[in-house]
């Protein structure tokens, strides 16, 4: 019963993922920020570059004002990060907004008017 090791990349992965959502919702206090949740890094093998994927709710102008906020708060977060990794060097990280989410709650809008009408029609 052997178990896969738990690599350093791995934990450092994960930690970077906790504590960017931990600093996008308690340290940023800019008001155009709105629920942002943090979907998954990608950390590169060598730690030195991490692509964080968001993900934004709200209507249209909500999710567009919140992605000019995280963008002018990306030093702010790599600043926090090296405050609260217990690494070398602090990777580069680049913000990934993620679409998918809403894209579902829309195919299933469209899903849930399309059975709505064949209810009528029946």
């Amino acid at each position: 019963m052997s178990q896969k090791p738990y690599k350093r990349h791995e934990r450092v992965q994960h930690l970077i993922q906790e504590e960017v959502s931990n600093i996008i919702e308690y340290k940023i206090s800019d008001p155009r920020i709105g629920l942002v949740t943090v979907v998954s890094v990608d950390l590169s093998p060598d730690l030195s570059s991490a692509k964080i994927h968001l993900s934004l709710y709200g209507s249209q102008e909500e999710r567009q004002k919140s992605k000019k906020g995280l963008i002018s708060a990306k030093s702010f977060i790599r600043s926090e990060l090296a405050k609260r990794l217990a690494v070398r060097y602090v990777p580069e990280i680049a913000l990934k907004f993620d679409e998918t989410i809403e894209y579902s709650f829309h195919i299933s809008e469209i899903l849930d008017e399309l059975k709505e009408e064949e209810t009528e029609i029946s």
